[in-house]
């Protein structure tokens, strides 16, 4: 493996992580799923925070930035860890209040473009509606979400480098026609299979063109919605799609798209 993986990671850790990326079946088991997301969400992070040696727990930096930071910064060895005690921290802590009770639910993974349509299909002929659509679409030109994520993807069985994809929806959405047909498919699909009486609750950029393009489409697929708009200013210290760690310019911050009727 590359020398990235020896300084990122002890030797039990990098073990760890090898086993259960080849023997979690986290598409289909619900418990192997909810094991491999909190081994995600704390694959990299500061030192004592996460499984890693020092990184930014938001993204994933790339190999070289990465192995020569560590290298000018004295971080050369990775800290000793043992990942099961690590995880089964984590997991206490988070059902330290309990367990969520859940009657019937489903994770689908794919692109939405492509499995909406299936739903829609499925949720028609058995004529099934849904009260709450809560969702959180790509902001126009923020980032490359496949890129800054690598080292997730790597962990799901992705490649063991960073790689510039080219598949649609994977990168960063710098094309606004695109960008506005995703949406607009979407939010037009979903509206086909929403009751009547429903919530659709849509975090969201408040930079002009991602806000007026969310707006605009869901004005058109649900007209009888009364919508209402909430500001959510950033805080200095919030970690959003549109402040990721070391970018320290100002963002005009997010809002929350609340319609119902």
């Amino acid at each position: 493996m590359p020398e990235f993986y020896r300084i990122c990671y002890c030797d039990e850790v990098l073990k760890f992580l090898l086993s259960a990326r080849k023997n979690l079946d986290w598409k289909n088991s619900n418990v192997d799923a909810t094991l491999m997301s909190i081994i995600l969400v704390y694959l990299h992070a500061k030192i004592g925070e996460g499984l890693s040696n020092q990184m930014r727990m938001t993204k994933s930096m790339g190999m070289n930035y990465s192995v020569e930071w560590w290298k000018e910064n004295g971080f050369v060895i990775p800290p000793e860890l043992n990942p099961a005690e690590v995880i089964l921290n984590k997991i206490e802590w988070r059902y330290k209040k309990g367990m969520p009770k859940v009657k019937e639910s489903a994770v689908v993974f794919g692109d939405s473009t492509i499995e909406l349509e299936k739903i829609v299909d499925r949720s028609i002929h058995n004529d099934i509606k849904f009260s709450l659509l809560f969702t959180s679409p790509p902001y126009y030109s923020i980032t490359d979400y496949h890129a800054d994520q690598w080292l997730r993807l790597w962990m799901l069985g992705g490649s063991e480098t960073p790689r510039t994809i080219t598949e649609k929806h994977k990168g960063r959405f710098i094309d606004k026609e695109r960008y506005y047909n995703l949406l607009d498919n979407v939010f037009g699909q979903s509206s086909k299979i929403m009751e009547e009486k429903s919530t659709i609750y849509v975090r969201t950029d408040k930079r002009k063109f991602t806000f007026d393009t969310t707006v605009e489409i869901l004005k058109k697929h649900y007209p009888n919605h009364k919508m209402r708009i909430v500001n959510k200013p950033l805080k200095e210290d919030t970690k959003t799609q549109t402040k990721l760690y070391g970018d320290k310019t100002m963002k005009p911050g997010e809002v929350d798209i609340i319609m119902r009727n």
